[in-house]
């Protein structure tokens, strides 16, 4: 977790959750997102990934933001999110790219050829698998 300013306001990132930084799944239910807000020090902002579901969502004066994953989207949606920051609000955005590129590049990995097939299935999907 790390804790920094951005443009006069308080900030907190993390990979996963504040209250387990590398493996916790945050999702949208109100108490538990309170709870992370305590655990990161009720900044203005909380920035998380982890989930490769994107959300923008206000809790109280907190706005937690997770942009998505462009590679391994969870969320049916194959275009690769992004989140911009822009005269004090926070935009969730998507933009396709070209995503044979990627396949490409998954399949130059010296990784197990059904694990690369699983990782190009969910690319190509944007994670719904049948």
């Amino acid at each position: 977790m790390d804790s920094f300013e951005m443009f006069g306001k308080r900030c907190v990132a993390c990979h996963a959750a504040p209250s387990d930084p590398l493996f916790r799944y945050l999702r949208t239910s109100e108490k538990v997102l309170a709870d992370e807000i305590r655990v990161a020090g009720s900044p203005d902002f909380l920035f998380f990934g982890h989930t490769h579901w994107p959300l923008l969502h206000q809790v109280g004066t907190t706005t937690i933001i997770n942009p998505g994953s462009a590679g391994q989207p969870k969320d049916g949606d194959t275009r690769s999110p992004y989140a911009v920051w822009e005269d004090g609000k926070i935009e969730l955005r998507r933009i396709a790219y070209p995503m044979e590129a990627t396949v490409q590049a998954y399949a130059r990995t010296p990784l197990a050829s059904s694990e690369v097939e699983s990782l190009i299935a969910v690319l190509r999907t944007g994670g719904t698998l049948p």
